[in-house]
Order: structure tokens, then sequence, then C-alpha cells
């Protein structure tokens, strides 16, 4: 998962609409995806969803009390100007190719109706530049953004606020190492995982809903076995192997480089509490960041929201 590329689309939605929305929810999850990393001075982990719906882009005040008691808050990648700048250039075609020089006509056809129909006022143009790779994630979550336009993602709604407060904030990764990432798979691989999310979001809207909605409704409820099973269905393809190196250059590898990062931390400033802010979706499973710190000799305490 990428979250500049989130913010990238907030930024130009704000610009293009000229709104910031600052919606309040009262809603207050039960269980809120946060652990304690018990020590002396205790650190914290938080599952975040990189949307901007007000369903999730909230900050609860059990989370709140946890960016309040730490020092030094860390998400994925730093979100600020250079950041943002690098990850806006990666994102379109060099030396002025064309989506339409790489994809097979049908496919062509099929995205550009799909951005049609989500954007009327730019449709095809909006992509027609794009790398394969952002234009398949960003069909995914555009449509929710543009019922939200303005708002911020829940990952910029972190770093805003620990800011506010004084806290230090970085990101565990570069945005060069996020690119790479993404950048990893070939064009072929790229054109399967377009087919792939196409082909699912037509079988979700022929089922009354989405894999945003899915997503965020997964996440909302607290429960790691739901965003699990919503991760496993969003992550399958019609190509073993390319679904098993999405999993392992997008999760698995990155899970383990950011807990190294996140435990030399804590280890150096043993004085100092962190908060560690990354996708859910990268808290999961035997290869999972919890799973990671614990093997690293650290504990780990979910922690519940007080509210009945």
């Amino acid at each position: 998962m990428n979250p500049l590329l989130r913010w990238i689309i907030t930024c130009f939605l704000a610009f293009h609409f000229r709104v910031m929305a600052e919606e309040k929810s009262s809603v207050v999850q039960q269980k809120p995806l946060l652990w304690r990393i018990e020590g002396a001075k205790p650190s914290y982990v938080f599952g975040t969803i990189h949307l901007a719906n007000p369903a999730v882009a909230k900050i609860d005040p059990p989370v709140d009390a946890a960016i309040t008691a730490s020092d030094v808050l860390l998400t994925e990648v730093a979100f600020n100007p250079e950041t943002m700048a690098a990850a806006a250039k990666d994102m379109f075609l060099p030396d002025g190719a064309k989506l339409a020089d790489l994809l097979p006509a049908d496919l062509l056809g099929e995205i550009q109706a799909e951005y049609e129909r989500i954007m009327p006022s730019l449709g095809p143009k909006l992509i027609e530049r794009m790398k394969i790779i952002y234009a398949t994630e960003m069909v995914g979550m555009l449509e929710d953004q543009m019922k939200n336009p303005g708002r911020a993602p829940l990952d910029m709604l972190l770093a805003s606020r620990a800011s506010a407060l004084g806290k230090k904030t970085a990101g565990l990764e570069t945005m060069a190492e996020q690119i790479a990432v993404l950048n990893g798979f070939t064009t072929a691989e790229q054109i399967t995982m377009l087919r792939d999310s196409l082909r699912l979001i037509k079988e979700k809207r022929k089922a009354g809903t989405d894999p945003t909605t899915e997503m965020t409704t997964a996440y909302v409820s607290g429960d790691l076995a739901a965003v699990d099973a919503w991760l496993n269905s969003f992550m399958q393809s019609s190509d073993k192997a390319v679904g098993e190196k999405f999993i392992r250059i997008l999760l698995t590898e990155r899970n383990r480089r950011m807990v190294e990062r996140a435990v030399a931390k804590m280890k150096a400033e043993p004085d100092k509490a962190f908060f560690f802010a990354v996708g859910a979706g990268h808290l999961l499973g035997e290869t999972g960041i919890l799973t990671l710190l614990e093997k690293a000799g650290f504990k780990v305490v979910r922690v519940e929201s007080a509210a009945k």
C-alpha cells in the first residue's frame, strides 16, 4: 500500500473542488487496532487505513492518548513536500509514453470506462500518462475519495496531530524505497494486477458493494480476522506467481525492514516513547509486525477503548 498516493489524490481533489472537510465522528471503536509495546517507557504500534472516509479518518481517544504519551510518531513514510514531489514524479511514464502504448486494447477500454464513470469531468485524461500500477491502485479508491473531497487520509491526520502536539514525526521507510517496491513489478505483472482489480470491482458491484466499502467495514470492526479475510480476498490473483510476489515485496519484506528500524530506534533511545503507524495489513500473520516484534523480544498488548 502506498499512503503517498492517497495524499497526492487528496491534494489534487482539494485543489479541484476547493474544499477541506473537517467532519468529526462521535463513533468510537471499541477495539482500535492499537497495541502497546511494553517497556519502562511504553511505545505503540497502530494499524492505519489509507483512506479519507470519515468512518475511518478520525483519531479515536485511546489513539490520541497514545500519541500524546509518545515522543516521536513514525508513519510508513514521512509526510512532507519532498516525499510528495518524489511520489508524484514517479507516477508518470517517461519520455511522453502513454498508458495506451502498454495496455491491450480491451483492457485500456475497461479502465478508461471505469475512470469515466467515476470522474466524468476528467475521465481517461487523468491516467493517460500514468504508470499501470498507479492507475490500478487509484481506480480502487478514487470513488471513495471523490465522496470525501479534500479530506486527509488517516495517516496524514495522525502526523498532523503529532506535529500539533510538538512531537517529532518521521518515516520508517524512504520514498525511494517505496518507489523501488512499486517499480519492482514487470509490465506483464502490472497488467495482470490491473485485470484482477477491475474484475474484483465489477464482481463486487454486481453484489451491491465495492472493495473499499468492505475494507472500511472490516477496519471499523476492529477485528484482525476480518481485516485478514478482506486482505486475502483482495490479494487473490489469477496468476499465483504474481500474487506471491505481491505479498512478498509489498508486505513480508517491508514488514521485516520496518520492524528492524523500529527496534533499532527503541533500543537506541530507550528513554523515548515511539508511536509507529503502519497500514493494518502489515500487522497480520506470522510475518506481520506484531509477531516480528514478539520474536525480537518485545511484549505487545492490545489497547481497547474505555468507551461503553
